[in-house]
C-alpha cells in the first residue's frame, strides 16, 4: 500500500467509527465492538506493514485518524500501549494533543489517574473528569503541549462539573 492508499482506509475506517459513535439510536454493544476491533486490525496492520503512522510518512491527516482508531481501541489496552510507546519514542512525529489523549486514555484503562484531564465520564447527567494527577496544575501541564485549558476543553459538554480543577 502506497501513502495515499493508507491515508484513504483510515479516513473511510474513521468515518465508519464517527458516524457509529454519532448514531441518534442506540449502538448494541457487539456492533461497537465489532467495529472497534475491525479499526484495531487496520491499524495494527498498517503499523506491520509500514510503521508507525508518522506526519512525515502519511501526512498530519492520516496520523490524526490513525491515533483516534487507536484511542478507540479500548478492548485491546495492550496495542494502545504499544502505539502510545511509538508516539512517545519519536514524539515530534506526532501531534502533541494526540500524545496526550491517548496517554490519558491508556491510564484510564489501567486504573490510574489520567495526566492531561481529557477523558470524562457522565454521571447523574454531569460530566465529570476522570481521575486527574495534581489537578491544581493540570492548565500548565496542558499549555506545555499547546492544549487549551481545562475550562475551555469542557464547554464541548453540557453540564460539567470542575470543582476538582478549582
Amino acid at each position: 500500500m502506497n501513502p495515499e492508499t493508507v491515508a484513504q482506509l483510515l479516513e473511510d475506517r474513521v468515518k465508519i467509527d464517527q458516524e457509529m459513535r454519532t448514531r441518534t439510536d442506540k449502538v448494541p454493544f457487539n456492533e461497537w465492538v465489532a467495529t472497534d476491533t475491525e479499526s484495531t486490525s487496520l491499524v495494527k496492520k498498517i503499523i506491520a506493514e509500514h510503521g508507525s503512522v508518522t506526519i512525515e510518512k502519511f501526512g498530519k491527516k492520516a496520523s490524526n485518524d490513525a491515533w483516534l482508531l487507536v484511542q478507540h481501541s479500548d478492548h485491546d489496552l495492550p496495542f494502545q500501549k504499544e502505539y502510545l510507546n511509538l508516539m512517545l519514542q519519536n514524539p515530534n512525529s506526532f501531534n502533541a494533543g494526540d500524545i496526550a489523549y491517548l496517554t490519558d486514555r491508556v491510564k484510564v484503562n489501567s486504573n490510574e489517574p489520567q495526566i492531561y484531564g481529557t477523558q470524562f465520564y457522565l454521571e447523574n447527567g454531569v460530566n465529570k473528569p476522570r481521575p486527574t494527577i495534581d489537578p491544581k496544575n493540570i492548565n500548565e501541564r496542558r499549555a506545555k503541549i499547546g492544549m487549551d485549558t481545562i475550562q475551555e476543553y469542557a464547554t464541548y459538554w453540557d453540564k460539567v462539573d470542575l470543582s476538582d480543577f478549582e
